[in-house]
């Protein structure tokens, strides 16, 4: 006589599909909330680390030479403008390290980061001065 071997427990093997159907479902809504909340998390997480640019390093900034080619470099866009555009394209670029990001780095570092921000903001606030 054969032996059962099925080790599940009692309350599977009594289970009927749309129960189970349920608990898959479950299962999916608590890992999609999971992701998103790591998403979430990883946002804040960022916009935290933008607003810690420090006062020091925007000063740094305003001693540095702007030349031609650092214009060329802070236009993100290549509209042939340096404007609030170039400010959106850095903001979505910072901390990341992929090649396209990295066309916003103007200190030429390997990141884009607040000393690249404050170059640029110093960029824009001498145009606008002129």
């Amino acid at each position: 006589m054969a032996k059962n071997t099925r080790s599940y427990p009692k309350y599977i093997k009594k289970m009927d599909w749309p129960e189970i159907v349920f608990l898959l479902f479950l299962v999916i809504f608590f890992a999609g909330l999971t992701c998103k909340h790591f998403v979430t998390k990883q946002q804040q997480l960022r916009w935290q680390k933008w607003q810690e640019i420090k006062n020091s390093e925007i000063n740094s900034a305003v001693d540095l030479e702007i030349n031609d080619d650092l214009l060329s470099r802070a236009d993100l866009n290549q509209d042939q403008e340096i404007n609030q555009a170039d400010v959106q394209t850095m903001e979505e670029a910072f901390l990341a390290i992929d090649s396209e990001s990295l066309k916003a780095d103007l200190n030429q570092d390997g990141r884009v980061d607040a000393k690249d921000y404050a170059i640029l903001t110093h960029i824009i606030e001498s145009q606008e001065s002129n």
